[in-house]
């Protein structure tokens, strides 16, 4: 798997890709620990948890920005729950905003991969957001796609998505959005660390 480093990128695109227009999504854009991640991420309607087992690598608490270390005013809460995490993302105005979050084991990656979404439905369907992640207790690290890098990608993968950029949604989730992601990670294509969190 290559891995490069890139500085912090706004997810507006990867969100928007996914259809989802209701007002909490547009606020959790402005503050939330989307602000730093994952144009490149990968969006879908079906929820790979119905294939994999959801891991539970990181221990429950406040977490803030590596780069920063929580000097530009912005913490995450991160609550275990049944199957998921809860982050809430607490700004300086001390407004707050919720995303959840999972993450499982792929053989095909080191790390683990990411599923995020804001909760809610729009029109019965949820969007959600893979990318991939290196975990381990106190510290998180996410990974995607580099900008401008879908061109890059294989064109068979490509044929199963739709795409502009970093814009990029599977087109037939329940059939590929697990092939997609998994191969990806199997064939070493090159991806980004984007941001870190840390447990203070």
């Amino acid at each position: 798997m290559k891995i490069a480093i890139a500085g912090p990128i706004s997810v507006v695109s990867c969100l928007s890709r996914a259809g989802n227009t209701s007002s909490l999504f547009n606020q959790i854009l402005v503050i939330s620990l989307f602000a730093i991640l994952l144009t490149g991420c990968f969006s879908s309607d079906y929820d790979v948890s119905q294939q994999l087992k959801i891991e539970f690598p990181v221990s429950a608490g406040r977490y803030v920005l590596t780069s920063s270390a929580g000097s530009d005013g912005f913490y995450y809460t991160v609550t275990r729950r049944d199957d998921h995490y809860e982050v809430v993302t607490h700004s300086p105005d001390n407004s707050s905003q919720r995303i959840l979050l999972r993450f499982y084991r792929v053989p095909e990656f080191d790390g683990y991969v990411a599923q995020l979404w804001d909760g809610s439905d729009s029109g019965g369907r949820r969007n959600y957001m893979y990318a991939y992640a290196r975990a381990e207790g106190e510290r998180v690290t996410f990974l995607s796609l580099p900008p401008g890098h879908y061109d890059e990608l294989p064109q068979d993968l490509k044929a199963l998505l739709d795409g502009e950029s970093d814009k990029i949604v599977v087109r037939d989730g329940a059939r590929d959005a697990l092939y997609v992601v998994r191969e990806v990670a199997r064939r070493g294509v090159k991806l980004s660390v984007v941001e870190s969190y840390v447990r203070q």
